[in-house]
């Protein structure tokens, strides 16, 4: 019985150890890129430069393709949407820009990576402000035969930030915080939505602070993100204290590009049922008590 125990063992242990290797080696498949983002603040008329390393991770030869594309909108979380990006009729996008120096399209060896140099020229009319896009390396696969087009099996990108210096503006407001009014108990988990209301990215630090009556304050870090203009990002910090108890006040602070602090705050009172109960029972078995000693005992004066 202990040896068919101890078979059983060894067998499930070998096929989730075998499982892990697989899927570490699915993760590790494809094409990787690098550096993931590049931030350029250059004047219109200059230009400004830059690499990506593109590797291939399979152990067979992969076929790519280089390309850009813009983009202008992200989720809360910070993922780009590169959907509905179009061009004025005297104003070009970030993607139109870029010029790649040397192939866009070609075959990686396996387990090996190849340069793509870029340039970006502002063009002289450039708006002001902050221009988006991605370049993204593509795993295409040949047609099959008796068809013309080119398969896209994955593509991986890596964002291009540039900021053309004029007058731009780097506002921030914070668009969404609403903590609990009233609290049982602790910690306590914080959200905040803060929005780029300017033209030009940056990127924003936000904190909360809590002020209780009595005592002293406590800071929670919530986080720095680069918010493109026109959109908001997420942020989310804990409070740590577990007995929280009276009156406090949550002031939510983001900065904006200029470093520039603006504030809200919310009132939160905190009542934590760990010591409202037992201070409850105890305050009912006093009260028994005194009913209890004066109904059996009669006080009497010596006067």
């Amino acid at each position: 019985m202990i040896k068919k125990i101890v078979s059983t063992f060894v067998l499930t242990v070998f096929v989730l150890t075998l499982s892990a290797s697989s899927l570490v080696s699915a993760q590790q498949s494809g094409l990787q890129i690098s550096p993931l983002t590049f931030n350029f603040e250059t004047d219109k008329g200059d230009r400004a430069e830059g690499k990506i390393v593109v590797t291939n991770l399979n152990n067979e030869a992969i076929n790519y393709q280089i390309e850009a594309e813009d983009f202008a909108k992200v989720s809360d979380e910070g993922a780009p949407s590169f959907a509905g990006v179009v061009a004025s009729e005297d104003l070009s996008t970030l993607s139109s820009w870029i010029e790649f120096l040397g192939e866009v399209s070609g075959q990686i060896a396996a387990m090996d990576s190849i340069d793509v140099n870029f340039v970006i020229d502002i063009p002289e009319n450039a708006e002001p402000g902050g221009h988006y896009a991605a370049i993204f390396a593509k795993q295409t696969n040949e047609p099959e035969e008796g068809n013309t087009e080119i398969g896209v099996s994955s593509r991986v990108g890596t964002l291009i930030l540039v900021s053309v210096p004029g007058d731009v503006s780097k506002e921030v407001k914070i668009s969404e915080f609403d903590p609990p009014s009233f609290l049982w108990r602790g910690p306590v988990d914080f959200t905040m939505k803060v929005e780029n209301i300017g033209s030009v990215h940056y990127d924003s630090e936000a904190t909360i602070t809590i002020e209780p009556i009595l005592g002293t304050d406590s800071e929670i870090a919530m986080g720095t993100h680069t918010i493109i203009p026109g959109n908001a990002r997420n942020y989310e910090g804990s409070w740590n204290k577990r007995f929280p108890f009276g009156r406090y006040k949550a002031i939510a602070q983001a900065t904006n590009g200029d470093g520039e602090v603006i504030s809200t705050e919310k009132v939160i009172w905190a009542l934590p049922l760990e010591i409202v109960i037992p201070a409850l029972l105890l305050l009912i078995i006093i009260i028994w008590t005194v009913k209890h000693l004066k109904k059996k005992y009669r006080i009497i004066s010596n006067d």
